[in-house]
């Protein structure tokens, strides 16, 4: 089942299609400003979606549970992508995220199963609590300078994460907590610290040019060490 909504339209109400689970395309009109929060939650069957170049906020759980999500175009002028917008979408295999976007929200791509790589472009300044989480099949992570703060538990259980650059705009306090917790991230991770450590995360994360052959084995000994002195 496919609907098309009318070219007058500029705003979608909160609910407007949740629960509607035959519903396969959507064709949102150009003149449609916000997505309001669980406009398309649990549309099981949804296939695929094109923001519209209006559109500027993608509100709370819009898409959440749409498990046949595949694809998503999103628009530029888009700023913000707002808390569990996308969680659950387990089918959503790429991103490409506008130069606009500004703010990725708590939980915004939890849980997207499939997803492989995710670049986020420089104009986010923030990654909320929890973004990425447990996207196991998450490989890559691209962040640009401009970034501020990554948020607690931001990629814990990306459990195939292995790549990843924090920007040096970054500030070490401002890495939440376990924010790379139960990921494959241990010395290919760059970061300008001197000890090469994040706050919440089980053993340090270390940078090639500061040490490239300690071991796993080490690691552990320096926690245990840390811990106990």
């Amino acid at each position: 089942e496919s609907i098309e909504l009318p070219d007058t339209l500029a705003f979608l109400g909160a609910n407007a299609f949740k629960n509607c689970t035959s519903l396969t395309e959507i064709t949102l009109p150009e003149s449609l400003t916000v997505l309001s929060d669980s406009a398309f939650v649990d549309c099981a069957a949804l296939t695929s979606c094109t923001l519209p170049d209006a559109m500027t906020t993608v509100g709370k759980y819009a898409f959440k549970n749409c498990t046949s999500l595949t694809e998503v175009t999103f628009n530029e002028g888009l700023t913000t992508i707002m808390d569990n917008a996308f969680y659950g979408c387990t089918a959503l295999n790429s991103l490409s995220l506008p130069s606009t976007l500004t703010s990725i929200g708590t939980g915004a791509f939890r849980k997207c199963e499939a997803l492989l790589m995710a670049e986020i472009p420089s104009s986010v300044l923030t990654l909320g609590t929890s973004c990425f989480r447990q996207c196991t099949s998450l490989e890559k992570v691209i962040l640009h300078e401009g970034l501020t703060s990554i948020g607690s538990y931001a990629f814990y259980d990306c459990e195939n994460l292995t790549e990843l650059t924090v920007p040096s705009t970054v500030a070490f306090e401002d890495v939440g907590i376990n924010a790379f917790v139960n990921t494959q991230l241990t010395f290919d991770v760059e970061y300008p610290t001197d000890d090469g450590k994040f706050p919440g995360i089980v053993g340090p994360i270390i940078r090639p040019s500061l040490d490239d052959t300690l071991s796993k084995e080490d690691i552990l000994v320096e926690i245990d060490t840390e811990l106990t002195d």
